[in-house]
């Protein structure tokens, strides 16, 4: 599988009294018993470029002025990716021995082990799975 480009969510986890399920974005965005703190990254995009960053991007409202977007950019309050999307983070990713991985930027330890930041980006049937998303490429 190649990672390199941009990626959309088609899923997301969500709890219930059974366990955690699969639930597509469009059923999510649809639910108006969720939060809209939830349902707002489910419109953003993933990009893996081939220099290994991974960049999470975050499209602005259609009805935030252009001129308001560009006062915040110049102020460095945003980053932007290009006039109408923000950048939310950056981090690496890498590929080891035929599988993905990303850096989650989470230092720490466990059983007083230190663990690793890198986490496994698992493929999947038509995409990958990345943190609480499964993403299939925008095309």
């Amino acid at each position: 599988m190649k990672l390199e480009g941009i990626w959309k969510v088609s899923e997301m986890t969500c709890f219930g009294e059974e366990g955690p399920f699969w639930r597509s974005a469009e059923d999510c965005l649809n639910d108006e018993t969720l939060d809209d703190g939830l349902k707002e990254p489910l419109g953003w995009k993933y990009l893996f470029d081939a220099d290994g960053t991974f960049t999470v991007l975050r499209p602005l409202p259609p009805e935030l002025p252009q001129e308001e977007i560009d006062q915040a950019a110049a102020a460095g309050q945003v980053e932007l990716f290009d006039s109408r999307t923000m950048i939310v983070e950056q981090r690496p990713w890498k590929e080891e021995n035929g599988k993905f991985y990303y850096d989650t930027g989470i230092q720490g330890e466990a059983m007083g082990e230190k663990t690793s930041p890198w986490v496994e980006i698992k493929e999947t049937v038509d995409g990958i799975e990345l943190m609480f998303y499964r993403l299939i490429r925008d095309e």
